[in-house]
């Protein structure tokens, strides 16, 4: 399984460039965006790299299958591995963030 759209979010590679125009309506909601993507990088980039790899991937689409697949775990531990990620992720965003629901 290729896992390089994964290791080059986890890297911090830069964001694609914002398709809106300079001075339209827009700019505030594409920079709230921007800022949102940079703060979910840095929250990944603080768990561990097995955790962070199962978010991104699931949020790819991966099936149960094939994210065991990518992590060499069976397909039954998936869904803890991923609840375990999920709270470890919501915890250190809040702790960067506060809680901004």
């Amino acid at each position: 399984m290729n896992t390089t759209g994964c290791a080059e979010l986890l890297s911090g590679a830069a964001p694609k460039p914002s398709t809106e125009t300079a001075g339209g309506s827009d700019d505030k909601p594409a920079a709230a965006a921007d800022q949102e993507r940079g703060r979910v990088r840095l929250t990944l980039l603080a768990l561990r790299r097995e955790r962070a790899m199962l978010l991104v991937l699931r949020g790819h689409g991966l099936s149960y299958d094939e994210l065991a697949d990518a992590a060499g775990v069976t397909p039954s531990s998936v869904g803890t591995l991923l609840r375990r990620a999920r709270e470890a992720f919501r915890k250190e965003y809040i702790s960067r963030y506060g809680d901004t629901r």
